[in-house]
């Protein structure tokens, strides 16, 4: 295990391995950047995915009180999820941002690790947000089909 972890974390640190060659040091560049690329991606897509479900409860309620209707018990909960997952997708930009920065200044070791492993526990809770939101949002609109 200890062997595996530090593996990992000597490739969190060595973005660029010199090896001599400058071939190898373009193609490990390129491996980088991709992975930096692949990485904002994933980012802005759980921003779109908690974002846009926040919208469209925004919408729905706003639906519900323009027709008077009761308001559906378990709504506000729905929010607050979402809402969590939008805070821990924006604290992963940010952990992001702040692990660039460091290894550009070649900060501590200790905080370049424990960012990313930070930026990975927010990843991990956003998604899982998401997808709780998205169950209780079906389990309100099924209680409010079934009165």
């Amino acid at each position: 295990m200890k062997c595996l972890r530090q593996k990992l974390d000597d490739c969190i640190l060595n973005t660029k391995i010199v090896t001599g060659g400058k071939m190898e040091d373009s193609l490990n560049t390129a491996k980088y950047q991709s992975l930096i690329d692949l990485t904002i991606f994933w980012i802005k897509s759980l921003i779109t995915l908690n974002g846009g479900a926040i919208i469209s409860l925004l919408a729905f309620s706003g639906n519900i009180v323009s027709k008077q209707l009761e308001y559906p018990f378990g709504l506000n909960c729905v929010f607050r999820i979402y809402i969590w997952g939008l805070i821990s997708s924006v604290l992963q930009l940010s952990a992001v941002y702040l692990l660039e920065l460091f290894k550009l200044e070649q900060r501590k070791i200790s905080y370049v690790i424990t960012l990313f492993y930070l930026a990975i526990i927010f990843a991990i809770i956003s998604s899982i947000t998401f997808c709780v939101g998205s169950y209780q949002a079906i389990n309100v609109f099924d209680t409010l089909a079934a009165s």
